[in-house]
């Protein structure tokens, strides 16, 4: 498993990461939580949850009973409110069983909330993070001009945002964007939500960008062995690679 640092903080994550908002559907308790300890043991480091995915947050809790300060978890708010934004980190930090997140992001918003803005999320997140309780503060979005936006402003240390073979070019812009503001980026929806069903392509196009950590939305064993797979034996990347991922591009039209 390859390690890269995420942005300006000081988080070694692995390059590859695993989200669980899969689990939340999973009935069988045991079965995610080895799923979960299966990916660990696999070398992946880095954990993406949200308040929104239910008991996947206590199903990653579990499996990280009394090992914590083994793993980096990033969780997220789609509060409104500094109020809000205190309850689902409080809830989430309770489900998971931690007394920090690694990450915490605000999501789901249609403005940048920033220092003293009658909302309040900002100065939330800013005093949970003074408390120690939250060690990086993030903006997770889906809007390209929202994502420039919490780059440009320096408020943010992480951006999560959907990144995948598909993207237009003005997304490879933004990669650039947060790569030379040094801000770490968790890349969402690696296989497009689905639309994607090469992992090897998807997999080697990421692979390309050392400063992204592509969270995999993975509900079995056999989807985790198969990026563990590629995590081992990255594909090669060279003109047939380059020419069949613009065969996809061409196939696919979002």
């Amino acid at each position: 498993m390859e390690y890269v640092g995420l942005g300006k903080t000081d988080l070694l994550v692995s390059r590859t990461a695993l989200e669980v908002r899969a689990l939340k559907d999973e009935s069988d308790t045991e079965k995610a939580i080895t799923l979960i300890r299966a990916a660990y043991e696999g070398g992946i480091n880095f954990f993406d949850t949200c308040r929104s995915y239910g008991d996947a947050e206590e199903k990653l809790g579990y499996a990280f009973y009394g090992m914590r300060k083994d793993v980096r978890i990033a969780s997220r708010t789609q509060g409104t409110s500094a109020m809000e934004v205190h309850r689902d980190l409080a809830a989430s930090l309770e489900a998971v069983k931690t007394d920090y997140f690694d990450i915490y992001l605000l999501e789901g918003t249609d403005f940048v909330p920033g220092p003293g803005s009658a909302d309040g999320m900002y100065d939330a997140l800013s005093i949970a993070k003074a408390d120690g309780i939250v060690h990086h503060m993030g903006f997770s979005t889906h809007s390209l001009e929202l994502a420039k936006e919490a780059v440009e402003s320096n408020l943010y240390e992480v951006l999560r945002f959907p990144f995948h073979m598909l993207c237009r070019e003005e997304v490879l812009e933004l990669v650039s964007l947060c790569e030379k503001n040094d801000m770490g980026i968790i890349a969402s929806e690696p296989l497009a939500d689905g639309i994607i069903t090469s992992v090897p392509l998807a997999f080697g196009f990421l692979r390309q960008y050392e400063s992204v950590a592509p969270v995999w939305n993975i509900a079995t064993d056999e989807n985790l062995q198969q990026v563990l797979y590629f995590e081992s034996h990255p594909p090669v990347i060279d003109q047939q690679f380059r020419d069949e991922i613009a065969a996809e591009r061409s196939r696919i039209t979002l």
